[in-house]
């Protein structure tokens, strides 16, 4: 995958363990965390978890990881992100993205942002034709951002959380790309 990869505002880098204090701040956020995996804090092991697992999926596949979402103006990190295979416990066609921020950083556009990068992302390198987005039904907010960037409900399935292995429910949201360069 690109080490680090732009858009108009953000980069994108690459995840490792030095980003630990990211993560716990995000994991330790109950309104972050409330409509992620079972919603649940995450412990400190939880999140080394989460990058070790992370780094794993991206040794396996290069094209596939986590990365920091970082503001190009004030460069400071701002939240992250992921793309990976379907999390869910049966065939999902298509790539999935998963996001989350900082709460200070809600509705600045960082969401939009990100999600056209993964987007261009998954056009550019993982030359897929379905973006996919696991969101829980109640989470209004990410449902309104993956709308108004493209993605439309394609169905529902269950969810399996990576961190503590629920099996949540959970609404697809799908971006179809439709021109491959």
């Amino acid at each position: 995958m690109p080490k680090l990869f732009k858009s108009k505002r953000i980069t994108l880098r690459p995840i490792t363990h030095e980003d630990l204090p990211i993560l716990r701040t995000l994991h330790s956020d109950e309104e972050v965390m409330k409509y992620i995996g079972n919603g649940e804090l995450r412990t400190e092991q939880q999140s080394i978890s989460s990058i070790d697992r992370m780094l794993k999926v991206e040794a396996e596949n290069p094209l596939l990881g986590a990365w920091i979402v970082i503001d190009h103006e004030k460069n400071e990190p701002v939240g992250n992100t992921i793309i990976r295979i379907p999390a869910t416990d049966e065939t999902t066609e298509g790539i999935e993205i998963g996001f989350s921020f900082f709460r200070n950083q809600w509705r600045k556009g960082y969401a939009t942002q990100t999600i056209q990068a993964m987007i261009e992302y998954t056009r550019q390198y993982l030359k897929e034709k379905k973006v996919v987005a696991l969101i829980d039904p109640r989470n209004d907010a990410s449902r309104n951002t993956l709308l108004k960037s493209g993605f439309k409900y394609d169905g529902e399935s269950i969810y399996v959380d990576q961190t503590t292995g629920a099996k949540l429910p959970s609404e697809i949201l799908a971006y179809e790309i439709t021109e491959m360069r």
